[in-house]
């Protein structure tokens, strides 16, 4: 019967259980000893998914970009036979993964660990000189599984699950395992009959806690935190990846189910945008006026910004 990794998960130094999950991936693989590069590293134990094989044995790497981090990271971990690379890891130039990784004579990666909260897959997608066997790397669990989104460059805004595992199946890698942070990847080629279960998104989404949002037709965020929603909390929402709640963005008053502009609303809105950050306000009435405005009359734009439907429409098909 094929192994449930999702069932071994284990938090020694890991976030989600993932240094259980590894430990029992590896012993399916017969990885008793190998080489690691994690980056995103932190203090080279906080969260870490390559610490505990560090102890366990295995050489590696560990890479991270702040200097307070790294100064601990070099503190935690005085043994010489272990690489502590202070840099930044993009997707392509001097410090690409490839290229530090050399400058530093690594030969080998058997297990990579990747979590910079930004362009992790497109630095993934960058390596080319180096196969590892497994990959361990952060998604944004806050995106629905099925919308395909990948970080703008130099951006923190993270990438889909989705847009991920594409990524990685074109490149010849198996979903294995996934928790609330980290999809687990193992290279196809590395196993002819799996051990272990292979997973899809709709599993993961099964065996883990994803809170959603969304809006309901009267502009209300909605949201599934059952224990919030038992106590009859509606007004309040907890933020994502922050220990604190926000409040709805548009009060009550101004939300209402209409066929019409709700004017109300867009004034309340238009008020606070404009408070809030008035360049970006500025610049969106004059990209939406541009977009609805092109190739009608006058007549013709102010009758499409009174109708709600053909408004919408307008922008979408702009």
């Amino acid at each position: 019967m094929a192994i449930d990794l999702f069932q071994h998960r284990k938090n020694v130094y890991s976030q989600n259980g993932e240094d259980g999950i590894l430990a029992e991936l590896l012993r399916a693989l017969k990885l008793d000893q190998g080489d690691f590069v994690e980056f995103g590293a932190w203090d080279g134990k906080h969260w870490s998914n390559s610490y505990h094989l560090y102890e366990k044995g295995w050489h590696g790497c560990f890479i991270e970009a702040d200097g307070e981090r790294y100064r601990q990271l070099c503190e935690n971990i005085p043994d010489e036979k272990v690489v502590k690379i202070h840099s930044l890891v993009e997707e392509s130039g001097d410090n690409s993964l490839d290229n530090i990784l050399q400058r530093h004579a690594i030969e080998a990666v058997d297990l990579l660990s990747i979590d910079i909260d930004s362009d992790d897959l497109r630095v993934w997608e960058g390596v080319g000189a180096y196969r590892p066997t497994v990959v361990v790397i952060e998604y944004n669990s806050v995106i629905p599984f099925d919308t395909r989104y990948v970080n703008p460059k130099g951006k923190m805004y993270g990438n889909s699950a989705l847009s991920i595992v594409e990524s990685a199946t074109t490149r010849g890698y198996l979903l294995v395992e996934g928790t609330d942070t980290n999809l687990i990847f193992v290279r196809a080629d590395a196993v002819n009959e799996p051990p272990f279960k292979t997973k899809t998104l709709q599993d993961v989404r099964d065996q883990t806690y994803q809170l959603r949002f969304f809006f309901g037709y009267d502009g209300t965020l909605l949201h599934d935190f059952e224990t919030l929603n038992e106590h009859g909390v509606s007004e309040f929402y907890p933020v994502p990846f922050a220990m604190t709640m926000g409040c709805q963005p548009i009060p009550a008053p101004f939300r209402k189910v209409r066929d019409r502009m709700n004017y109300a609303g867009l004034v309340f809105f238009g008020f606070s945008a404009l408070v809030r950050s008035p360049l970006s306000f500025i610049k969106l009435i004059g990209a939406a006026c541009r977009i609805v405005l092109k190739d009608r009359t006058p007549m013709e734009f102010v009758r499409v910004v009174k109708n709600k439907n053909d408004l919408t429409r307008s922008l979408k098909e702009k």
